[in-house]
């Protein structure tokens, strides 16, 4: 029932209940006669909560892609890295203003410890690298959707959304994918997605992404694992 829903894009839970219901072909797919109660929508509710767990997913989408290596098809060895924005079932005016910290930029700690180890081989004191408070900004959060992010992009307009960070391969198949707000930018969501991505398919010789990946930091990450960015 959750495929139908996403596939034929119905817009909630309660609507694909009652789709199935009353769809011959819905039922046909499931396997419900046409006397048989399909599900109340209660019970994709309750599955969402104790079965569709991200581990069981998670376990799902990495099964599909071994039968895929297994039958030959997958060529991971140049992936191309992407961010596409979804908009979330959220309205732009339904907001309240919050306090959040600062993300802190994952390569600082790295940055400094390498300083420092330089710092020491030349005799030199290490610089302290006392932890301070992070700074805060002040964002706008959905009241609908808290867990989506403001994004306004060029001609784009401004809407709640989510970004898909995904990484595929020449065929087109998906080897990564990590979900964040809108507003988080590309270059901050691609340790995790890499990092992820060479321990299932250390394999990878190309990483190539579009100029929002182009940071040193990200640069210093692939080429130090060995791999070419392009």
């Amino acid at each position: 029932m959750v495929l139908i829903q996403h596939l034929f894009g119905i817009p909630s839970l309660r609507k694909t209940a009652d789709e199935v219901s009353m769809n011959i072909a819905y039922r046909w797919f499931l396997g419900y006669l046409m006397n048989e109660t399909t599900p109340h929508f209660s019970t994709i509710s309750y599955n969402f909560k104790h079965r569709f767990t991200p581990e069981t997913i998670e376990r799902i989408f990495y099964w599909i892609l071994d039968e895929i290596n297994s039958a030959g098809y997958l060529s991971p060895e140049a992936v191309f890295v992407d961010g596409t924005h979804i908009k979330a079932n959220a309205n732009i005016k339904k907001v309240v203003k919050k306090a959040v910290p600062k993300a802190a930029k994952i390569y600082e700690e790295q940055l400094m410890e390498e300083i420092n180890e330089d710092r020491e081989n030349h005799d030199k004191k290490p610089f302290d690298n006392d932890k301070k408070p992070p700074e805060e900004k002040i964002i706008n959060e959905s009241t609908t959707d808290p867990e989506s992010g403001v994004f306004h992009k060029g001609e784009h307009k401004k809407c709640f959304a989510y970004e898909a960070h995904t990484v595929c391969e020449k065929r087109g198949y998906v080897l990564e994918v990590e979900v964040t707000p809108g507003n988080v930018h590309d270059s901050v969501a691609f340790d995790t997605v890499f990092e992820r991505l060479i321990e299932h398919y250390p394999e990878v010789e190309v990483v190539t992404a579009d100029a929002g990946y182009k940071t040193p930091h990200i640069c210093k990450l692939i080429i130090d694992s060995g791999r070419t960015p392009s």
